[in-house]
């Protein structure tokens, strides 16, 4: 599992798949976010993963920017057309 930005919203969904031992990588633009949270000794990365994002089965899109949670999702798609993709851009709503 991929979760795609680490603000806010990315932080909850990766501390809710570490209460439930399920295995992710994130992604984050931000190397100082994604360093800080390697510092914490959580698997968040600001570089292309490779190989985990090939093996992943689901893309998480947690960036608040709405156009460029599209993009993003837009560029997932064309990248890995059999993935799923979720993208949730607040702890109040969901759009799949």
């Amino acid at each position: 599992m991929v979760v795609a930005g680490y603000g806010t919203v990315g932080k909850v969904v990766c501390d809710l798949l570490d209460r439930k031992f399920i295995r992710y990588a994130g992604l984050e633009l931000n190397p100082s976010k994604a360093i800080e949270a390697r510092n914490k000794g959580l698997p968040v990365y600001s570089e292309a993963m490779g190989e985990g994002k090939a093996k992943a089965k689901v893309i998480i899109v947690t960036i608040a920017d709405k156009d460029f949670t599209n993009r993003a999702v837009i560029s997932f798609r064309r990248i890995f057309p059999d993935m799923k993709t979720g993208t949730y851009r607040s702890l109040s709503t969901s759009v799949m």
